[in-house]
């Protein structure tokens, strides 16, 4: 009676080691996905604003894929083939990151025309009023201020905020040309409510200064501003564009 006891309780002891080994595997097939979809589609978003809470959010998501996993191949308990118990590990997962990238992708990301013609020329103006050239400020493309658990969310999901469209009247070499024409669109009645900022180069994709009157907005109220713009009589090269966005 006493061997019999014994041996089922090291019966019960293989058991547990099976069903921990298999929760191990499954999470280990829950990563793959989550690895493929942070470097297909989550760094970028990530590092556009890389913070200790993105980082956060980043290793959350890895964390709650990894459980789920390992759940999944928990459940099946007559499954005792390592390769397809890290197969039943992927299948969840993969689901999840899939919705996830399948939400990130949106209307935004559809092609925007882009006007040909050239840039309007800081020479096409002229400074006047109280503002000079000088007293414009250089500001950065950047993500719009965020809240911890916004920054959170975007670490577990990838996705990268809607305000991140900017609308472009001009694009100049020399910064000196980008203040002209922000100070004659400030000094011009006729544009009294448009706000004219100067950005600093951005990378390969901006490499001069732009005269930008409008910052960090949705891409629908960045086209409607894009539209009002050129009947209020702004160059036609007048533009939609995003840092975030890849357009």
């Amino acid at each position: 009676m006493t061997t019999d006891r014994q041996e089922g309780k090291r019966n019960r002891a293989k058991s547990v080691i099976t069903n921990n080994r298999k929760f191990l595997i499954g999470g280990l097939g829950a990563l793959a996905p989550a690895i493929i979809s942070l470097l297909v589609a989550d760094l970028s978003a990530i590092l556009l604003g890389l913070t200790f809470l993105v980082c956060l959010g980043a290793f959350i998501k890895v964390v709650l894929l990894f459980c789920v996993g390992g759940f999944v191949a928990y459940l099946h308990k007559e499954e005792k083939n390592p390769v397809r118990i890290f197969e039943l590990g992927i299948l969840a997962p993969a689901l999840i990151t899939g919705i996830l990238n399948a939400n990130n992708v949106s209307a935004s990301d559809t092609p925007i025309a882009v006007n040909t013609k050239p840039a309007v020329s800081a020479t096409a103006f002229t400074t006047m009023g109280s503002q000079s050239s000088q007293d414009v400020g250089v500001e950065k493309f950047s993500l719009p201020k965020e809240t911890w658990s916004q920054q959170i969310y975007r670490g577990v999901t990838g996705s990268v905020p809607d305000e991140v469209w900017f609308v472009i009247v001009g694009e100049h070499t020399k910064l000196e040309d980008a203040k002209a024409q922000a100070a004659s669109i400030a000094s011009n009645a006729k544009w009294r409510g448009f706000r004219a900022r100067v950005f600093a180069p951005y990378g390969k994709e901006k490499p001069g200064y732009s005269v930008v009157i409008g910052a960090n907005l949705t891409l629908g109220d960045a086209r409607r501003l894009q539209q009002k713009a050129i009947d209020a009589g702004f160059p036609e090269s007048t533009k939609v564009w995003s840092f975030a966005k890849g357009k």
